[in-house]
């Protein structure tokens, strides 16, 4: 926890901040730039998956553009959860959130988005008919849980922006 804690604190310098924030817009346009519908279609900006969206994923994207999918998914998309997690880091530093069990929320998001992240190239790199349920239920669980984290994160942010304001009045 003291590691986090020195973390936050390090994300929280005003250049960290701009830095993270310019990557992850640069993140996320690089993700937009995929080839084809590689973007719109990905498993990651759903909340939980199924096997249907498997298939229908399998589908709609050929077999070279699955691989570029595998090869984002472990690449860019590993990258994009350690910036979001130093900026919500680096805005709770800002904003002075202490709560050990508030601040852990970012990083537990982005370990679960980077877990997702493994078990969604498993899943494009196999045949429709070798998946198994186990790695869908593991796919979906680590996705549906950086949402609710992500989420979370974000509902500490804005009370913490809203009582660092009713405090000024």
């Amino acid at each position: 926890m003291n590691q986090i804690k020195r973390y936050k604190i390090f994300s929280g310098q005003p250049k960290i901040l701009i830095i993270s924030i310019a990557l992850l817009l640069l993140c996320s346009l690089a993700f937009q730039a995929l080839p084809s519908s590689i973007y719109e279609n990905m498993l990651d900006l759903k909340f939980g998956f199924n096997y249907q969206d498997i298939i229908t994923l399998f589908e709609v994207l050929s077999s070279e553009e699955r691989n570029i999918y595998i090869i984002s998914s472990l690449t860019l998309d590993i990258i994009f959860p350690a910036l979001y997690v130093t900026f919500f880091l680096g805005l709770y530093s800002v904003l002075e959130i202490n709560n050990n069990k508030l601040i852990i929320f970012p990083v537990l998001a982005g370990i679960s988005d980077i877990l997702e992240n493994i078990q969604i190239a498993l899943l494009m790199y196999s045949k429709p008919d070798q998946i198994t349920n186990i790695q869908l239920i593991f796919g979906s669980s680590f996705n549906q849980i950086k949402w609710i984290l992500v989420f979370l994160s974000l509902a500490i942010l804005i009370f913490a922006i809203f009582k660092k304001g009713l405090k000024r009045f």
